[in-house]
């Protein structure tokens, strides 16, 4: 499917389903799911910027804001595998690692209400 098909045929938050908490969207590491990101991206900063703007002119409104956050998935067969084996770790009892996006085959986009807190910092939303 081409990238410019799909985002001039619907949006890209129409597909994601903004009104949830989270959502996953899976993409490909190539340049079509590089400007599914894009144009993800920017919708949601118009999003935030739309909610900044309903939270200037009501002081009793808090606004929902969104953050993208993207994380690498390696896939099968995947050439770099190696570098995120069990015997490369620092430690044996770090169970976790992050695939830096370079080495991912597949990115997972997460899309994540936030509230922004009095002091201007940004919490996660629990319910």
């Amino acid at each position: 499917m081409d990238s410019s098909a799909l985002c001039s045929k619907q949006s890209i938050f129409s597909l994601t389903n903004m009104n949830t908490q989270r959502t996953i969207l899976k993409v490909e590491n190539n340049e079509v799911g590089k400007t599914i990101i894009f144009h993800l991206r920017r919708e949601v900063k118009t999003h935030n910027l739309r909610e900044r703007l309903k939270e200037m002119e009501s002081f009793d409104y808090v606004g929902k804001f969104k953050r993208v956050d993207l994380y690498g998935r390696l896939g099968k067969n995947n050439p770099n595998r190696h570098k995120y084996s069990i015997s490369n770790r620092r430690s044996i009892f770090r169970s976790h690692t992050r695939i830096r996006l370079e080495d991912a085959s597949h990115i997972a986009v997460y899309v994540n209400n936030v509230v922004r807190s009095k002091f201007g910092g940004y919490t996660l939303v629990c319910s």
